[in-house]
C-alpha cells in the first residue's frame, strides 16, 4: 500500500496523497483500536468505517479472493449482484458447527474473526462490567475485569 502511495504522488499533488493516507491510517487506527481492545470505542465509527471493516472482512472469505472459483459443498454462493452487496459479500455465516476453535479453515478467515469479534462485544453488554460501590462514590470507577 505505501509504495502505491508513493506512486501516485507521480499523478496527483503529494500533498493531497499525503492527507489521503493520513485519512486511511486513522480510519486503520480505529479499527486496530476495536480488534485489539475487543471493546467498543468511546467514539462510535462513522457510517464509511463500519462499512470499510465489513468490506475488509469480506475480503478475507476465499469466495472473494481474486481469481479463485470456490466450488465445493461448503462455498457460499450468491447468484445475485444485489444480494451479495446488501450482505457486503460475505456468504459464510460466522458460527459453525462443532465449535469455532476444532478447525480453522482459511475459507473462514472473515467468519472466525466476526464470530470472536462479535461474541467479545455481545458479552461486555450483556455482561458490563461491575463497579464497586466505593469507587463509584469517590468518582471513579474500577473495572473487576477484561474480556
Amino acid at each position: 500500500m505505501e509504495e502505491s502511495f508513493e506512486l501516485a504522488k507521480n499523478l496527483v499533488d503529494s500533498a493531497y496523497i499525503e492527507q489521503g493516507r493520513q485519512a486511511l491510517r486513522r480510519r486503520e487506527g480505529l479499527v486496530k483500536s476495536l480488534l485489539s481492545e475487543r471493546r467498543l470505542p468511546k467514539s462510535g465509527f462513522d457510517d464509511a468505517s463500519i462499512e470499510q471493516l465489513l468490506h475488509d472482512f469480506a475480503l478475507m472469505d476465499s469466495n472473494n479472493f481474486l481469481g479463485n472459483v470456490g466450488v465445493g459443498e461448503r462455498e457460499g454462493r450468491v447468484y445475485s449482484t444485489m444480494v451479495a452487496q446488501r450482505h457486503y459479500r460475505m456468504s459464510h455465516g460466522i458460527g459453525r458447527s462443532g465449535g469455532k476453535r476444532l478447525c480453522c479453515r482459511i475459507s473462514l478467515a472473515n467468519a472466525d474473526l466476526n464470530l470472536t469479534l462479535s461474541s467479545s462485544l455481545v458479552l461486555l453488554i450483556t455482561n458490563p462490567p461491575r463497579h464497586s460501590r466505593s469507587s463509584t462514590q469517590s468518582g471513579r470507577i474500577i473495572i473487576d475485569g477484561t474480556i
